[in-house]
């Protein structure tokens, strides 16, 4: 943890942070003064600020946050989408190991904050998601994210979930192509 801060406070917080009506707070608070933010900050750009999970679920889960007031992945400019999904890639780049970047939404979304989960490994293989339900991520991969981010909620809704209930899952492995999945 940076700073004066302990584990324990940042837990804390991060239980404050599940609370609807502190969404905007934490948004204000990336976007303007994110050097006050009690985090194991690993990555930083003007689009976004990466860190460790203060709760993770699996080991090296990272935490991805726009830094833009933004509730819901929804309110992103595919412009700020595809500047998260390039930090996740420079974060995970000289590893040569899988790598899965979680979205979740509506009542998946446990913080109102738009924010995206690194994981390391397959998650997709420990969740028994079937390769050929993946969608394959095309060769060009930055015209694939800015579609994506664009066409987020008819993607949603063609996979026969709801922007009121979804998760988004990208599989990244090293020896395979690139899967995204809507669960």
């Amino acid at each position: 943890m940076e700073g004066w801060f302990s584990v324990g406070v940042a837990k804390r917080l991060f239980g404050l942070a599940k609370h609807k009506s502190v969404g905007r707070l934490i948004g204000t608070a990336f976007a303007y003064f994110p050097y006050l933010i009690p985090v194991n900050k690993i990555a930083q750009s003007k689009k976004a600020v990466a860190f460790y999970h203060p709760s993770p679920s699996y080991p090296e889960h990272v935490l991805i946050i726009p830094r833009k007031v933004a509730r819901t992945v929804f309110s992103l400019s595919t412009d700020d989408f595809c500047a998260v999904i390039e930090m996740a890639a420079r974060i995970r780049r000289d590893m040569a190991a899988d790598y899965s970047i979680v979205i979740n939404g509506g009542d998946r979304q446990d913080v109102m904050q738009a924010h995206f989960h690194l994981f390391s490994g397959n998650l997709a293989l420990k969740k028994g998601l079937d390769k050929g339900a993946g969608m394959v991520l095309p060769p060009d991969g930055e015209v694939f994210w800015e579609r994506l981010a664009a066409n987020m909620n008819d993607s949603i809704v063609r996979s026969g979930l709801t922007p009121q209930s979804f998760s988004l899952l990208v599989q990244v492995a090293a020896d395979t192509d690139v899967l995204v999945y809507f669960v």
